[in-house]
């Protein structure tokens, strides 16, 4: 596990080996996807991901409270922000904000060119940071989402050029 302190939150990668860690990560994206009527990751689905070559994970704690994490994966020089999430308690505070400023520096020292994502249309509050961060719109992907409800929603395809930006 290594753990640094970056700025104003801890950050710790995670190793699919540190149950502790993973409980964390698991934790923190339940709260913050169920508060929004979708179904938070399990420990066995967040080791699997970590599994894929490529696949680097990070918890964010504000002194012993997990406020959010982070899971990308890179090939070549192109990265895809796999999930990221922010506490319910911590969102609109500048966390999500941090979290993604701490990606960008990471996959630049990765020497990544360019990052994707992809998030539920009706995510408002996502699709804010991430135009803010920086991130352009480049497709989208109609119904592609499901809630637990079965109600369906279109992904927006979001891209980022690290080699253009500060």
């Amino acid at each position: 596990m290594a753990e640094s302190v970056s700025g104003k939150y801890s950050v710790t990668a995670v190793n699919v080996s540190d149950e502790d860690t993973i409980a964390a990560f698991s934790e923190v994206h339940r709260a913050a996807f169920e508060a929004q009527n979708e179904n938070g990751w399990a420990e066995k689905s967040i080791k699997s991901s970590l599994e894929i070559s490529g696949t680097a994970g990070f918890v964010f704690k504000d002194g012993e409270q997990t406020v959010g994490a982070l899971m990308v994966r890179t090939v070549c020089d192109e990265s895809e922000l796999i999930t990221v999430a922010v506490h319910p308690e911590w969102q609109l505070k500048g966390v999500g904000k941090w979290i993604l400023s701490f990606m960008v520096d990471y996959l630049k020292g990765q020497n990544v060119a360019t990052c994707f994502l992809e998030v539920r249309q009706d995510n408002l509050k996502a699709v804010s940071l991430y135009s803010k961060i920086g991130f352009v719109q480049v497709g989208f992907r109609r119904g592609y989402y499901q809630n637990r409800e079965g109600k369906r929603t279109d992904a927006l395809l979001y891209s980022f050029d690290l080699l253009n930006k500060k």
